[in-house]
């Protein structure tokens, strides 16, 4: 009786094994050179992605208590979770998740001069602003929030055609506190 059982039970893994090999997927690399959308099955709201080498990298926000993931692909397909930016606010009110829903908003990824560059906002603390060398962290402190919630968009390195000048950043580039005012 137990071997019948046996042999039953590796009969049906091995058909379901099969089964599952010739089902394409619903979302993402289908194996055959081609995707499907959502290419990623999850929810990365306000998505920045930045090339570097033969990399991208992506930064979403994330609303609440999660820390801003960066992602990594090599073909925009099949994406990643590299690190997470940060693992707390110190600031009044989060530890007591009075802040919820209260994270990053649309967060900006650059890179320039050899670092990785994050800016992004919270709807009460303001802008904030942290770096790295390499995308895996360590990923500096964050100051203090300043400036106001807005969608941030630095254009490092360059002034583009058509946009407004940048106004001078009200955060220390050594991201150690704002600039006073």
């Amino acid at each position: 009786m137990v071997i019948r059982f046996i042999f039953l039970l590796l009969t049906v893994m091995t058909v379901a094994t099969n089964l599952s090999a010739t089902i394409p997927l619903d979302w993402g690399d289908q194996g055959n050179g081609t995707y499907r959308n959502p290419v990623i099955n999850a929810d990365y709201s306000d998505p920045d992605v930045i090339r570097v080498g033969e990399k991208y990298y992506m930064v979403a926000s994330d609303f609440h208590f999660m820390g801003m993931q960066i992602l990594e692909s090599l073909d925009m397909v099949n994406w990643r979770i590299v690190t997470q930016v940060y693992n707390r606010f110190d600031m009044p009110k989060w530890d007591t998740n009075e802040r919820y829903a209260g994270g990053s908003w649309a967060p900006a990824l650059r890179y320039h001069d050899g670092k990785y560059w994050i800016f992004f906002c919270t709807p009460h603390e303001g802008l904030f602003m942290t770096q790295a060398e390499r995308p895996e962290g360590p990923w500096s402190p964050l100051p203090e929030g300043c400036g106001e919630m807005g969608r941030p968009m630095p254009f490092l390195g360059q002034r583009r055609q058509g946009l407004p000048r940048a106004q001078p950043a009200r955060c220390r580039t050594d991201n150690t506190a704002p600039h006073e005012q």
